[in-house]
This record gives C-alpha cells, structure tokens and sequence, in this order.
C-alpha cells in the first residue's frame, strides 16, 4: 500500500494555513492575550520570515506553575520549544503523527519552498482519522460492533494515538 502523504490525504483542508505566529521577545502575557482572542492552542515563534520556535498552550500552563513569581517577567522566548520539526506536503501522514508522538507535541509546521506555509495540529489529525473512517465509523458503531470494530488495527492505532496524546 502506498503511504499518504499530507498533501493527499489531508487536501491542506485541515490544516491552518492562518497560523499565528509571535516574536520572541513578546511577553507570555502577549502569547496568552493572542491564543484567547483567535482560540487557539499553539503559535508559531517567527523573527521575521525565520522560524524560531513552537509555543504551545500547556507550555504556558507549566510556565505559569513553574515560575509562579516571575511569570509576569517572562518572554515567549523563555518557554518556546525550539526543538520542533517541520513537515512538508509530501511528508507521510503516519510519519507525522509518529513525529508528534516522539516530539511530544500537539503541533507541527508545514513548510512549502522553504517558508512555513501553515500548522498542522493534533485536532486536524482527529479530522483525518474521522475522514478515514468514514461518518459511519462513530463511537456508537464501535460500542455496537463490539469486539470486532476494537480488532480493527486502523481502530487500535486511532486508539494508541489518542491515548498517547493524552486524549
């Protein structure tokens, strides 16, 4: 079987072409304020056209329990992620979920000739792994099929994601 790739199966109908991004030297109020106000989780750390790094909502949340007395001196640049790979179109769908899971994020720059080009997040691979199944692959077909749905290794790997990500 040939494997997927992210331009295929995901038609760049899932991911956020819109991503936000933030400098560096914004404060973690700013990144906060900024995720709140277009309700998102994740923003993309940019000095101008170059990527710096990743922040994350959870990040935010651990800054905030780590540095308790100092959170309101602290820069994005404190506790971004720089550590973030980058996918490109023609990058495999598993290949992606596989970086995700050893990277431990919940998020992922799409890049296209050298300029990121959107995000792709954990939700957009649930919207994936929805579309594959099919609109008649709901919970309910699950619990009603039983054991024979749960054999299903596309349904046990949909299951180790999730529970990898902590869903």
């Amino acid at each position: 079987m040939k494997a997927k790739k992210v331009k295929d199966t995901i038609s760049w109908d899932f991911m956020k072409p819109e991503a936000i991004s933030i400098s560096p030297s914004a404060s973690v109020q700013e990144a906060i304020a900024l995720m709140d106000k277009f309700k998102i989780h994740h923003l993309l750390v940019m000095e101008g056209d170059n990527f710096k790094g990743l922040v994350e909502g959870r990040d935010l949340i651990f800054s905030a329990q780590y540095f308790a007395d100092k959170f309101n001196t602290k820069k994005v640049s404190d506790v971004m992620r720089t550590e973030v790979p980058m996918i490109y179109e023609s990058t495999d769908v598993g290949a992606v979920a596989e970086m995700m899971l050893n990277n431990r994020l919940t998020a992922i720059p799409i890049v296209e000739a050298g300029r990121i080009k959107g995000i792709l997040t954990e939700s957009d691979l649930l919207r994936l792994f929805q579309t594959i199944l099919g609109k008649n692959t709901g919970l309910p077909i699950l619990v009603k099929e039983g054991e024979a749905a749960l054999a299903n290794p596309l349904i046990q790997k949909v299951f180790q994601l999730l529970s990898e990500l902590g869903i």
